[in-house]
């Protein structure tokens, strides 16, 4: 099977595009992370990062939208470089935090991390 990036619709392996959305399916070796919505106020989500950039923030155009009243239109990107994956601040008012420190730039997240942006914890995997 192979899981859609945008929509975490299962398709069947040989699909190029995705059965739900119609979003073209990347490689599953793109496939590495994940981000999984602990926070308060919101229902347990989780969504498939890959190689692509994503944005999170309260805002329905961002690839990860958070209903938290503290978050920004567009509050956050996770972007994979250097074959890691990278959280940044958008230079919002409140800020990200990652494992509890508020971060000014870009940084390196590891399996497990904990990312706070307003009320909403996330949680990143690999």
């Amino acid at each position: 099977m192979l899981l859609c990036t945008f929509c975490g619709y299962q398709n069947k392996s040989k699909s190029k595009f995705c059965s739900s959305c119609g979003n073209r399916l990347a490689d599953e070796s793109y496939l590495v992370g994940r981000i999984l919505v602990l926070g308060e106020g919101e229902a347990r989500r989780e969504y498939l990062v890959s190689s692509a950039e994503r944005y999170l923030g309260r805002d329905e155009g961002n690839d990860i939208v958070l209903d938290d009243e503290e978050v920004s239109a567009r509050h956050a990107g996770i972007t994979f470089a250097e074959g890691a994956f990278w959280v940044e601040d958008l230079q919002t008012t409140n800020g990200t935090f990652v494992n509890g420190e508020r971060i000014t730039e870009p940084r390196r997240l590891q399996n497990e991390d904990l990312i706070k942006i307003g009320r909403t914890i996330l949680q990143f995997r690999v």
